[in-house]
């Protein structure tokens, strides 16, 4: 069984990007399947359920997750969400309930196996590939903080092993496990992460401060390998990029200063994420919904397009009401509480469980420090972490003195079977729902991928297929089905009677009214709701429709980086000879930062709307936009030789890309 979890875990890292939808779906499904064999080997003996309030909250905390679905506007997103956040409790309510040391020390083994390869790993991307990966090493994750977050995660257990253990050779062995760690945490040149790192640090060491003199040389090397990475750092190719540079920048004495590098863009996010919370202060939007609700808030200042709010319990509350940063804190406080008592009550004798107990604690401190600054817990690999590291915490915490476990058993008649599968048929149920719709999505991008080929046969098999397993409720196959009528309206609208004409009309509206019912913050169904009015005549049109112009208007303000949407307003006021109109609109898409091919053609545009208007401040930053996107499409290009292709889910994909990756 603990080789089922690792393996989960190992998916959850998006080792390759190609294979991203299917890591995805194998992460969970695996996580999944370890919790329910667990408890259905449990279920025959029953449940000792821990009196603890940290139980207590984490359960009304991942209870409120699932409740969001009833409320969220795109309940299929929010029940994809929960799923996905569901690894950190079931990994966590599992252990705990089986209390399973020697799998619990095998996934541990094998935890740190795969942290020495990341770390090697990132350590050839700073020191071999720095400038492919554009100073900083983040592979197999998106971002490097998140990388940064997982190392910290493993950094405090790998020290404690190193002052907890009494053998020589394992030791050492965690020594230089603890020296790989700092070397592949300031790789990543993640200063949240380094930071939090450094402020743990000294509670750690206060915290251990009986054995450290018995370990002073081990700690006193382990220190000249942290200042070695730190100073090695200096040899990136980016000068701006390494540690010691961000380090210092984010510790100048001048606050204004200060506060722009460290915020890297976080505070227009975080300004744009209040807006959105203001109007969904008490519900929220439904756990996993930010992406689709921010860029209407988003501030043209935020240029990036962000996905996350970087800072989770802000995003909490945006998409679980104002219950959601309650609970979360609630954990937090319930952990102190308990981490408190264990150390008052803790005998002088139990010094492994101490360290045990201080390191995990330390561990988990430095995660949840960073995450209120990034959003590392909205990473598939840091949940599976988080989890198993919050199970060891718990346990090492626990003393003689607690109060007894409340202990639940089924009814005596019940068979062994029957009590296994009474106890697994709930999260039975929830995979199956989460499997058929991620299947569907997989298969709605093979259908997208084969009607830009033009196998439109085997599109529309594919299509159907994904309509039937995703119970009819995946937003994506409506909208793509659309462009089959679309496709054929403007391909031939001259060769088709109007019979015909208003016939396909009426199969893609139909269509895109679907889309747009099942997911209301569609820019891309309102933008085609739009689109098609412009391919049929106007007696086709029923009277009262809104024109293309509300509809291109309305999708650029559920998206501001929507490009097709843009293009269409523009050339509308191009039509109509109104050129401020249209500068005003090109221009006013200029600062955002895109990765959609088709910004070639829309700085081209600019171009010429700066041209016409004799704004050469216009002309100029246009031109460094150009310039600049072509650059960072050609490292992209470069860097998915390592990585993988990119996966095709678009803007609008399942969990945003996946959670960001």
């Amino acid at each position: 069984m603990p080789a089922l979890w690792l393996c989960g875990f190992i998916c959850a890292l998006y080792f390759n990007n190609e294979w991203q939808m299917t890591l995805f779906i194998l992460a969970i499904v695996l996580g999944f399947i370890w919790a329910m064999g667990g408890l259905w080997a449990q279920a025959k003996n029953g449940f000792d359920i821990p009196r603890s309030y940290t139980v207590l909250f984490i359960a009304l905390f991942w209870g409120l997750v699932g409740l969001s679905i009833l409320w969220s506007e795109i309940p299929y997103v929010s029940l994809m969400g929960f799923c996905f956040f569901s690894v950190l409790p079931l990994t966590f309510l599992t252990l705990v309930l089986r209390r399973d040391v020697t799998a619990m020390t095998w996934m541990s083994y094998g935890l740190a196996g795969i942290m020495v390869l990341l770390s090697l790993w990132a350590m050839v991307q700073f020191f071999v590939l720095n400038d492919l990966f554009e100073g900083r090493a983040h592979h197999p994750l998106a971002d490097p903080n998140a990388l940064g977050a997982l190392f910290n995660l493993a950094l405090f257990p790998a020290m404690g092993w190193m002052l907890g253990t009494e053998n020589k050779r394992h030791g050492q062995i965690a020594l230089g496990l603890s020296a790989l760690l700092i070397g592949g945490l300031i790789c990543t040149g993640s200063r949240g992460a380094f930071l939090s790192c450094l402020l743990t640090l000294v509670v750690f060491l206060w915290l251990n401060r009986p054995v450290l003199r018995a370990h002073k040389k081990c700690l006193l090397l382990l220190g000249v390998i942290g200042i070695g990475f730190f100073a090695l750092s200096a040899t990136g190719d980016r000068p701006h990029e390494n540690m010691i540079q961000r380090v210092g920048e984010t510790l100048t004495t001048s606050v204004p200063a200060m506060m722009a590098d460290v915020s890297s863009n976080r505070l227009d996010i975080w300004a744009g994420a209040v807006n959105l919370l203001k109007d969904h202060l008490w519900t929220g939007t439904g756990f996993a919904t930010f992406y689709l609700y921010y860029p209407e808030y988003r501030l043209p200042q935020d240029e990036v397009g962000a996905t996350m709010a970087h800072a989770d319990p802000l995003q909490y509350w945006i998409e679980l009401g104002v219950l959601g940063p309650v609970l979360f804190y609630a954990v937090l406080i319930a952990v102190f509480c308990r981490f408190r008592r264990f150390l008052k009550h803790k005998t002088p004798s139990d010094s492994t469980p101490s360290i045990v107990a201080v390191s995990s604690f330390c561990a988990l401190m430095a995660v949840i420090a960073h995450t209120h600054i990034s959003f590392n817990l909205y990473n598939l690999g840091l949940l599976y972490g988080v989890g198993f590291m919050l199970a060891v915490w718990f346990l090492a915490t626990a003393l003689p003195r607690d109060s007894a476990p409340r202990h639940f058993n089924f009814p005596p008649s019940l068979s062994a079977s029957v009590r296994g599968a009474l106890t697994v048929l709930p999260l039975a149920m929830i995979l199956y729902v989460f499997t058929a719709y991620t299947i569907s999505e997989s298969l709605v991008n093979k259908a997208r991928d084969q009607i830009f080929a033009g196998d439109l046969f085997n599109f529309g098999e594919t299509l159907n297929v994904a309509h039937k397993i995703g119970f009819h409720g995946n937003y994506r196959a409506y909208l793509l089905a659309a462009n089959v009528p679309m496709g054929i309206l403007q391909g031939s609208a001259k060769e088709l009677d109007t019979a015909k004409q208003k016939e396909l009309y009426t199969q893609a509206l139909s269509f895109l009214n679907r889309a747009k019912a099942m997911n209301p913050r569609s820019a891309s169904a309102t933008y085609y709701l739009g689109r098609v009015q412009q391919l049929v005549p106007p007696e086709i049109i029923p009277t009262g429709t809104a024109s293309p112009t509300s509809y291109f208007e309305a999708a650029l303000r559920l998206d501001p980086l929507h490009l097709g949407a843009r293009g269409a307003l523009a050339q509308i006021y191009q039509t109509q000879g109104d050129k401020k109109q249209l500068y005003d609109v090109l221009k006013a898409g200029l600062p955002y930062q895109y990765r959609d091919p088709k910004a070639m053609g829309f700085y081209a545009q600019v171009m010429m709307a700066c041209l016409e208007a004799g704004d050469q401040a216009c002309r100029a930053e246009t031109v460094a936009r150009m310039s600049e996107f072509k650059a960072r499409a050609e490292k992209s290009a470069r860097r998915q030789k390592w990585e993988g292709a990119s996966p095709v889910i678009g803007a609008e994909g399942a969990l945003a890309d996946t959670i960001n990756r």
